[in-house]
């Protein structure tokens, strides 16, 4: 009987995990548990050249499922042993938003929204504090001066893998738009606008008037004509940032009367002068001259006694109480006077009229009978009817001097 002795070496002890999951672009560092080992392959079932390091740090070249096995060897025996490891390389979540602006004015509503969904889960984050879950967030509303951050984060379910992205959005504050505007005279045809700029500071001012521009100091000083009614003075104020603030107030400017006069062209002493009255919308006439006022809209009182150039004045008064006044000077003539008429007959001539006055030699004097006779020192013959008497004979003197005054 022959006896020989075999000697039955345990197996190596190797232990792998049953399931790997990364991330694409992840490597995976793999281990081989065990001890006295030697000859350690390997096999990672991407086409890649295996290895024969105990524990590799591999990169599978993309997203997939993956069988990968190490061979080993005891060191003494030289026993083999192999085990394998599925691994699950998932793809990485892409993560991008887009935002409708930057740069906005407060207080302002974002609009959030995302470029790709892919079946991720989604977490939204405003300066780092959770602001949706949702693939769509809602509007986010801003009313906080500054930078702020928006971050989108995308994660496949029950995985690490994730992607991040962000955007930096800028708020500026809205500046406050406020002013006073100095009391108007409304019934100026040309008004002075004086404005108290009382708006945010660190700001730029324009000035509209009915929309057109008329300043770009701070605080308005700027006179203006314009037409009856309701006008609207406007404060823009910007921003450095480019944000606007508004503010308005409306100022009336009231119709004004056109007062305007004449009078008729005989302008004599001690005779009321024809005055003619041509204004528009007055309701309340006040004549002024050198004897009296007078509320008539053509008095007939207006007179002077001594020749000369005489300021007339007229106030009218509209309804809505504007005034408007003219002054003219009228030129004053004298009215001759006739104090003495002398009519005497001529000596040996019963037919016969002497007619004399002692009118201003500058005058011209006419004898208005039938023809008449010019001169203050004439004879009228009046015919053989005033040899019969008594008879009646009717002769008017009229005076004239050059501005035909009579």
């Amino acid at each position: 009987t022959t006896y020989t002795t075999i000697t039955v070496n345990a197996l190596p002890s190797i232990a792998l995990d049953d399931l790997i999951a990364v991330c694409d672009g992840d490597p995976v560092q793999f281990n081989v548990l065990g001890a006295g080992l030697a000859g350690v392959t390997w096999d990672f079932a991407d086409g890649s050249p295996t290895s024969e390091l105990i524990d590799p740090l591999h990169l599978f070249p993309g997203p997939g499922t993956y069988t990968v096995t190490v061979n080993v060897q005891d060191q003494g025996s030289l026993c083999p042993q192999s085990d394998s490891v599925t691994v699950v390389v998932r793809p990485t979540p892409l993560a991008q938003f887009t935002v409708d602006t930057t740069a906005f004015c407060l207080p302002y509503t974002l609009s959030l929204t995302n470029t790709v969904q892919a079946g991720v889960d989604y977490e939204w984050l405003v300066d780092d504090l959770p602001h949706s879950f949702a693939p769509e967030p809602p509007a986010r509303i801003f009313d906080t001066e500054g930078p702020h951050t928006i971050t989108l984060i995308a994660t496949y379910p029950d995985t690490p893998c994730a992607d991040t992205t962000a955007i930096t959005v800028y708020g500026n504050e809205t500046p406050t738009a406020a002013f006073s505007l100095t009391p108007v005279d409304s019934c100026a045809s040309t008004v002075q606008l004086v404005t108290t700029n009382i708006s945010s500071s660190n700001s730029s001012a324009t000035w509209y008037v009915d929309e057109v521009l008329v300043g770009n100091d701070w605080d308005l000083n700027t006179s203006y004509t314009g037409t009856p009614g309701d006008h609207t003075l406007a404060l823009v104020v910007t921003s450095a940032g480019g944000c606007t603030g508004n503010a308005d107030t409306l100022f009336h400017l009231a119709p004004l009367p056109n007062v305007e006069f004449t009078w008729s062209p005989l302008t004599c002493t001690r005779r009321a002068l024809d005055m003619i009255d041509r204004s528009t919308d007055v309701v309340f006439y006040e004549w002024l001259w050198d004897g009296g006022p007078s509320s008539a809209p053509e008095p007939t009182t207006i007179q002077f006694d001594t020749t000369g150039t005489y300021p007339i004045t007229l106030i009218g008064t509209a309804a809505n109480g504007c005034v408007d006044s003219l002054t003219r000077d009228v030129d004053i003539f004298l009215s001759p006077t006739i104090d003495t008429l002398f009519i005497t007959g001529v000596p040996g001539d019963c037919g016969m009229l002497h007619l004399r006055t002692n009118a201003p030699p500058e005058s011209e004097v006419v004898w208005q009978n039938n023809p008449a006779l010019w001169g203050s020192d004439v004879t009228y013959d009046a015919g053989s009817t005033l040899c019969e008497l008594p008879v009646c004979v009717r002769i008017t003197l009229g005076i004239c001097p050059a501005d035909t005054c009579t």
